[in-house]
C-alpha cells in the first residue's frame, strides 16, 4: 500500500491509500500483540498425562475377565494383550 500509482483512477483513491497505509500497520501490531498474549494450549504430553490408566477388568472384545499380570492384562479367551 505504500506504492502510490502515478495517476489515480478515481478522485477518492488517494484517501483510501492513506487510510490503508495507517490502518494496516496498526492492525498488524494489534494482531501480534493478541498472538503474544493469548494462552498456549497444553502440549500433547500434558494432555496424555491427564488421562487415567485403564482399569477395566473385562475384555472389550469377548467380555471375558482379564488376567492381570503386573502392568499388563491379557484375555484368556481371545488372547488380546493390554499394556
Amino acid at each position: 500500500m505504500w506504492a502510490v500509482p502515478p495517476e489515480p483512477a478515481e478522485p477518492g483513491e488517494p484517501v483510501f491509500h492513506w487510510v490503508m497505509r495507517i490502518a494496516l500497520p496498526i492492525a498488524a501490531i494489534l494482531t501480534l500483540i493478541h498472538l503474544l498474549r493469548t494462552s498456549k494450549d497444553p502440549s500433547l504430553r500434558e494432555k496424555l498425562a491427564s488421562i487415567p490408566p485403564a482399569s477395566d477388568t473385562v475384555c472389550p472384545f469377548c467380555g471375558a475377565t482379564l488376567l492381570l499380570l503386573s502392568s499388563q492384562a491379557s484375555c484368556p479367551s481371545c488372547g488380546i494383550l493390554r499394556a
